[in-house]
This record gives C-alpha cells, sequence and structure tokens, in this order.
C-alpha cells in the first residue's frame, strides 16, 4: 500500500510540474499550446506548436494501463518539456521539483550528509555548493556492482560507464561515461524501485545536472547515450544475468554487443574508468586548443 501511495505522490508532482512548465511556455509568444490534463481519467495530452508550426513539441495520450505507465509518460513529457524551456530560455516562475538545486528532504533525526572516500563530506540539502572528484566517483562506482548485485559474477557500475562510452560518437563519450556518476553519491538502485521514490529521484537529478555542469559536458545528455545504455544492458542480460525473458522483454528488440563482458575486479575498474576520463578530458581540452 506504501509504494501505491508513493507512486500517487510522485504522479501528483509530476501533474505539477508539467503545468507548470506548459504554463510558461504558453507565456511566451513564439508558442502556442494546448492542453488537457485529466489523470483521474487516466490520459492527458500537451501539444506545442512554434512559430504557427508543429516544430518543438507534439504529444497525445490517453487510455494508459495502470499508474505505472502513466508515471512514465508524465516524466517522459516532463523531460521534454524542461528541453524546451532550456532550450528557447524560457524563464520558469516558480522552481520546479528536481530541478532545484536544494532539495526539499524529509525531517530527519541526524544531517542529511555523508562522508567521501576523499574524506569530505556530501551534503544532500545543499547540492549546488557541492565539489565532485573524479576519484570519490571512479572509487564509488568500482565497489557499486550492477543489479543490485544480482549478477553471476561481481560486475561494476564503473565497468558499465566505460562499455556505455565506447559506444557513442566520441563527442558524447564523456556524458557517456558520467551517465550513472550520480550513484557515486546517491547509490545504484534498481529501475524499479527507483521509480517509487521521488525524493530519491530529485536528489539524483539534481547530483546529476550539478556533476554535468562542473565537467563542462551538457545535461540533458544526447538521446544516444540512453540508447547505448540499453544496448549495453541487453549485453549485460545476456553475459551476466541467470535467463529470464519474459522479464526482460521490454528489451528484446536490442541487440547485444558482439564482445562479451569480462567483468573486472574494483581496482581494475576504477582504473579503467579513470584512464577514459582523462583520455577524454586531454583530447577535449586539445580539440579547445585548436579551435
Amino acid at each position: 500500500m506504501q509504494s501505491n501511495s508513493i507512486l500517487k505522490e510522485s504522479i501528483a508532482a509530476g501533474k505539477d510540474e508539467m503545468l507548470l512548465l506548459t504554463n510558461a511556455i504558453a507565456d511566451d509568444v513564439r508558442f502556442s499550446v494546448q492542453h488537457q490534463i485529466a489523470l483521474d481519467k487516466g490520459y492527458f495530452f500537451i501539444d506545442v506548436w512554434k512559430d504557427g508550426l508543429n516544430h518543438c513539441y507534439l504529444s497525445n495520450a490517453n487510455s494508459w494501463p495502470g499508474e505505472n505507465y502513466l508515471f512514465e509518460k508524465i516524466q517522459e513529457t516532463v523531460s521534454k518539456l524542461r528541453e524546451i524551456c532550456k532550450e528557447f530560455d524560457i524563464t520558469v516562475t516558480s522552481t520546479p521539483p528536481n530541478t532545484n538545486n536544494v532539495v526539499p528532504l524529509p525531517n530527519a533525526q541526524v544531517p542529511p550528509k555523508v562522508q567521501l572516500r576523499s574524506g569530505t563530506m556530501f551534503d544532500y540539502a545543499n547540492i549546488k555548493h557541492m565539489l565532485f572528484d573524479i576519484e570519490d566517483i571512479a572509487h564509488a562506482l568500482s565497489n557499486m556492482c550492477r543489479f543490485n548485485g544480482h549478477t553471476n559474477k561481481f560486475y561494476s557500475v564503473a565497468q558499465h560507464s566505460v562499455l556505455v562510452s565506447e559506444l557513442v560518437p566520441e563527442e558524447h563519450a564523456l556524458a557517456a561515461l558520467l551517465h550513472d556518476a550520480a550513484e557515486a553519491y546517491c547509490g545504484d538502485m534498481v529501475s524499479p524501485l527507483k521509480q517509487l521514490l521521488p525524493v530519491y529521484q530529485s536528489i539524483h537529478t539534481t547530483i546529476e545536472q550539478n556533476l554535468y555542469r562542473s565537467v563542462g559536458v551538457q545535461w540533458p545528455v544526447h538521446a544516444c547515450v540512453k540508447d547505448a545504455d540499453i544496448k549495453m544492458l541487453a549485453t549485460e542480460v545476456r553475459d551476466l544475468m541467470t535467463p529470464n525473458p519474459a522479464h526482460w522483454a521490454f528489451i528484446s528488440d536490442q541487440v547485444p554487443c558482439e564482445e562479451i563482458i569480462h567483468p573486472l575486479p574494483p581496482m581494475g575498474a576504477k582504473e579503467l574508468f579513470l584512464d577514459r576520463y582523462f583520455s577524454l578530458q586531454a583530447k577535449a581540452a586539445a580539440l579547445a586548443a585548436n579551435a
């Protein structure tokens, strides 16, 4: 019952942010917006037109089978609306959830801080002012096992990140390498559980935004990063998981990589991650110097 309650709260928060972003876009003279949100009936639609053309965004959806799917569609829509606001420099009059640099946290008996490998403290209530250490990130991700540890061999998030970065064009490789870097600060949570925890999602997104900004990487990342992540997921399921075709039916159309994954121990994965990071940063610096 608690999970259903959390899911309902997440849907309500998503609806609030959808309305906030939609209204901000509608107030811009460049856009014409039509929308109807009837979540109690299981549907919504939002049409955004720019300069008289169906140019920027168009979404029509209805009759979803269940709240989980509805929540996913709301998240997709919010993400696209955020992209429009960012692309066209549209000011949102009130800060929407999941983009605030100071995340509203439940009352806690201890300060919302943790100690990192480097000895520094990370404050979840003041993420905007936190400094990100790439060795902290590499160390933590190399000690985290993918799939919540339910693999046939230890296989780290760090190695996964490197492999994903090798599947995208080089200009997006650094973004791909860091696509799970926020988990160094808030843990690697399996997706089915993550969607039931809106506070966790808010913290994760805020860390990710600020981390990407700190290394000069655009956020949200290019769609090719997500595509590569899913392709790698299909490869990992093939090589590292107990067969369960019914559970993984949603990636049945994905073609795994030809290469078999050979999991590395934590120290090897950490070195691989750091080598990849500094190599990509060096190439970026060289390109910038020659521009």
